[in-house]
């Protein structure tokens, strides 16, 4: 089998593997379902090449676990209105009566990794405001401070801010150098951290979305030796199939192969 054959094999798997996990209502299989369906129609919209499960069906099973009360969840804060913010990241259509409160916190909120959580909402809803530009030099700013220090909280937030600062050169903002920089520092330090595997299939997703296809690739290289028998990848090496390792996983095998 050559290379070629060995990979697609690789993504048929991982695609029957992550297929098996998506329930009847829609709903994908893990810990916390809602955050689980949440990343999927995330990374869909990323990468709609993905090409698995039924996106209508998940889009419903999180508009229906809005809650009824959702508006005063948010203003409670942020911790009250994680799992609000988790079906905002999936169907930020259905939830843009609360975009004027979440710009609201993102303008108060000191905490910028927040801020860079929110703002990536607030793109996704398409939101206009001058205070936007402001909100993304902080996390700009905040993602700087990172590069100070190598763990893997660092390293996952570095992911996370790329996909707010991808959306943001998306919508116009100039995020070009802070994408640049943002991606070399994670190619110099991500294999600090080599036996999490869903580090590094994270990593490969999202550089891959920022354009950096060869070091990805790299990267990449490294998630396909750890693949399990059932078609799933672990979250650390030699551990069980998890939902988000692999679907980050088919993310970046979905990328490499477009």
């Amino acid at each position: 089998m050559n290379q070629k054959e060995e990979t697609n094999e690789q993504n048929q798997k991982v695609r029957a593997f992550l297929e098996s996990l998506q329930g009847p209502d829609g709903s994908f299989t893990s810990k916390n379902t809602i955050k689980a369906t949440s990343e999927y129609l995330l990374v869909h919209r990323f990468c709609p090449q993905i090409n698995i499960g039924t996106v209508e069906k998940a889009r419903n099973y999180l508009i229906s676990s809005i809650p009824v009360f959702a508006l005063h969840e948010v203003r409670k804060g942020f911790k009250s209105m994680e799992k609000i913010w988790q079906i905002s990241v999936g169907v930020p259509d259905k939830t843009l009566e609360l975009s004027q409160h979440f710009l609201d916190l993102c303008v108060s909120f000191k905490d910028n990794s927040v801020k860079s959580a929110l703002l990536m909402v607030l793109f996704l809803q398409k939101v206009e405001d001058n205070s936007l530009d402001h909100i993304l030099e902080s996390v700009i700013d905040y993602q700087e401070t990172l590069w100070k220090t190598v763990s893997l909280d660092t390293l996952y937030e570095t992911t996370h801010n790329l996909m707010t600062f991808h959306l943001a050169r998306t919508r116009g903002f100039n995020t070009d150098k802070i994408i640049s920089q943002s991606c070399t520092w994670l190619f110099s330090a991500v294999f600090s951290h080599s036996d999490c595997i869903d580090l590094l299939a994270e990593t490969a997703g999202v550089t891959f979305l920022c354009g950096y296809e060869n070091p990805s690739k790299k990267v990449l290289s490294t998630v396909l030796d750890h693949q399990n028998e059932d078609g799933g990848f672990p979250v650390f090496t030699g551990g069980k199939s998890e939902f988000h390792p692999s679907l980050v996983s088919l993310w970046a095998l979905t990328a490499h192969e477009m």
